[in-house]
């Protein structure tokens, strides 16, 4: 039984040192460009089609550090894990959402969406190491080297 629990466990294991040599796993860096100015909005994922929110943030996930990170060119960092080819803004800001007394239903919130496709660019830039900085994100930006260097999602 200890035998079958451990080799279950394997795959699990193996996704946490897929990070690097040492065995620390890495959120992903996330850049990406807007149509237009969201920095302070809150982000929510729709389904394929478009048609209905299928992932928000609870009112006591909001927290200080998620807004993201003004690189230069318009492009910014995603701090708060929640950017993807199917995100979609809120017309609340950070510090509305977090002050809600309770989340709206579904259907409300899908009205209160402020752009349904926001992405003009969107790259994943692997890991975070300690040689993916700030610094050297905005070297690729200004080399235009994002489509190089990073995977294009978007």
């Amino acid at each position: 039984m200890k035998l079958l629990a451990s080799i279950a466990l394997i795959p699990a294991v193996l996704m946490c040192y897929a990070g690097n040599a040492q065995g620390i796993a890495f959120p992903k860096v996330v850049v990406y460009k807007t149509r237009g100015d969201y920095k302070k909005l809150v982000p929510v994922t729709l389904s394929d089609d478009g048609s209905r929110i299928v992932s928000y943030p609870g009112i006591e996930d909001i927290k200080e550090d998620q807004e993201p990170t003004k690189l230069c060119k318009g492009y910014l960092l995603d701090n708060g894990g929640r950017i993807n080819k199917h995100v979609a803004f809120l017309k609340w800001t950070y510090e509305e959402y977090k002050n809600l007394k309770e989340l709206p239903s579904l259907k409300e919130m899908f009205t209160m969406l402020e752009d349904k496709q926001p992405l003009l660019e969107l790259y994943d830039c692997n890991a975070k190491t300690p040689e993916t900085t700030i610094k050297k994100l905005k070297k690729l930006i200004r080399k235009h080297r994002l489509k190089e260097d990073c995977k294009e999602i978007l």
